[in-house]
């Protein structure tokens, strides 16, 4: 598997340009699923621009200070700001400063075999902007793929493949979380606020100030699921967290997990993961 791609630049421009950029194709890349051709930090001076022609990976642009133009199909497109993200797909497309006269981005392309499929699955055959993309945590994900880029290692490759996945996986859940309703939402984030507590759906229904035949019909058409299995769900996704870190005891857990009767919570667990907590906690160290 090769990676095609015709780029051109404004010369004129490009000694001004600040660019921190790792790329590696290892010599099993016909065999790797997903790979980031490049994955690195730019700094683009007033007036500079680029062009990819016949680009078949997935470009990603996030603007951490000024702002970017993207054109597609030789028209604009957007104009990404500070913490958004521009998802550009195969084919040709510019990018530009912009009206701020600065700009300062991470981008990561990404090919590899499952690729195109990927794309058409996760509906990324589009351009799309995100807002409020760029979080700590995504930041240190794309510096770690950028960082083992550059280190050129073998051993790393497996690692470098499935944070490709992890980061494409990020970017698919927060646009589906962009596109759910506002009560939606809102229960959710109640729900994760107040999962160390007791919350009924009454609760839920009241604070989203929606009717709980709606709020459970908004989480069966979004989430595939009700909204007090959604509950249980992060409550024994927490609990994992809790037992794997070994320092809380099993019989504490449940009470931080919202759980007031312990057998109860021993039953969700078991449904869950198929062991009791104890035994979870057991088959951990």
């Amino acid at each position: 598997m090769s990676v095609r791609c015709s780029t051109s630049y404004n010369m004129k421009a490009r000694p001004f340009v600040v660019e921190d950029m790792a790329s590696w194709l290892p010599p099993t890349l016909c065999a790797t699923a997903l790979w980031p051709v490049f994955c690195g930090f730019s700094t683009y001076s007033r007036n500079y621009w680029v062009c990819h022609r016949d680009f078949d990976s997935l470009d990603m642009e996030i603007v951490t200070k000024g702002d970017l133009t993207v054109y597609c199909d030789g028209r604009v497109a957007a104009v990404l700001r500070p913490g958004e993200i521009g998802v550009m797909p195969f084919g040709s497309h510019k990018l530009e400063t912009g009206p701020a006269g600065r700009c300062e981005k991470i981008g990561i392309g990404i090919c590899g075999l499952a690729l195109r499929v990927l794309v058409k699955t996760m509906k990324l055959d589009s351009f799309f902007v995100l807002h409020d993309f760029l979080t700590p945590e995504i930041t240190v994900l794309l510096h770690r793929i950028h960082d083992l880029l550059k280190g050129r290692k073998m051993e790393s490759v497996n690692e470098i493949s499935i944070l490709a996945y992890t980061f494409l996986l990020e970017v698919v859940q927060k646009r589906q979380t962009a596109e759910y309703p506002p009560e939606l939402l809102d229960c959710i984030h109640f729900i994760n606020q107040n999962i160390f507590q007791k919350i009924t759906l009454d609760e839920m229904a009241e604070h989203t100030g929606c009717g709980k035949t709606t709020l459970s019909r908004l989480f069966k058409k979004h989430l595939g699921t009700t909204p007090l299995q959604f509950l249980i769900d992060k409550r024994i996704n927490y609990a994992v967290n809790l037992l794997e870190s070994g320092t809380v005891p099993v019989k504490e857990v449940a009470s931080l997990c919202g759980y007031q009767n312990q057998l109860y919570f021993s039953n969700d667990f078991r449904k869950h993961t198929g062991l009791s907590p104890s035994q979870y906690r057991g088959a951990k160290r």
